[in-house]
């Protein structure tokens, strides 16, 4: 709490975002000699001290923190589109600790989950606001027949296009940070923040490269950059189709 340490989630064990209160890491032991059998993928471990590994229980799902340094804790890291690099933690019988539940929340595990599903969909966010951004400069000042690209007709309403998906985007995720509690967040909207952050974060960023033209598809500009973090955030945790299937079982379980 103090910033001493960076801790981060573990809670993915596959490229297709599987149900996160159905873990195959599991948890065995009693008391103070826990100990954690599995493999997370796609952990951001740079500079992180410990982890917030989703695992099963005897009674369901349950949260364990993890020091990097354990004993039994691996780490293998991959290089991603975008530049950064995501390990792979492999957990051998690693000492843990379980984590307890806030009060106000229904499982450590899925408060952890949701909260992450909203952070990534801020970051998409970001993303689609920035690359924007660059774009419109970009049609304001790039000229074509001898008059600024920004004042043709087809590329307004492409630029018109990409406002909307923005602040859809934003109106959603507005509506979760305004009547959610951080410890307790709504699964459905949560679910549905990231599916609709995912998509559309794609369709921008694809668009901006678009009209850029040319030059946008060179890597020396930078509005490629957000193409492939939207890539890679779009993908953490279930991509939209994933987030899609999930919103459906979590209906039907609220019907």
């Amino acid at each position: 709490m103090t910033g001493a340490a960076v801790v981060v989630p573990a809670l993915q064990e596959n490229a297709y975002g599987d149900d996160p209160l159905a873990p195959r890491t599991r948890v065995a032991g009693e008391g103070g000699a826990l100990r954690l059998t599995g493999q997370k993928m796609f952990v951001c471990a740079d500079g992180a001290d410990g982890f917030l590994v989703s695992a099963s229980g005897r009674d369901g799902p349950v949260l364990c923190y993890v020091g990097r340094r354990a004993q039994g804790c691996t780490l293998s890291t991959t290089q991603t589109v975008e530049g950064r690099k995501l390990a792979t933690l492999k957990l051998a019988d690693a000492p843990a600790d379980i984590i307890p539940p806030h009060a106000s929340s229904r499982n450590a595990v899925d408060a952890l989950y949701n909260l992450a599903l909203v952070a990534l969909s801020c970051e998409l966010l970001g993303v689609m606001e920035k690359a924007k951004e660059i774009t419109l400069d970009y049609l304001r000042i790039r000229k074509q027949f001898g008059k600024l690209i920004g004042s043709f007709q087809a590329l307004q309403h492409q630029a018109a296009n990409i406002y909307i998906r923005i602040e859809a985007t934003r109106s959603l995720v507005f509506q979760i940070a305004a009547n959610n509690d951080a410890y307790c967040i709504d699964p459905a909207m949560a679910i549905a923040a990231k599916a609709k952050a995912s998509e559309e974060a794609l369709a921008v960023t694809q668009a901006c490269i678009q009209l850029h033209g040319a030059i946008g598809f060179t890597d020396e500009h930078e509005i490629g950059l957000y193409l492939k973090r939207a890539m890679l955030l779009s993908s953490l945790f279930g991509n939209a189709a994933a987030q899609r299937r999930r919103y459906v079982a979590v209906a039907n379980l609220t019907a």
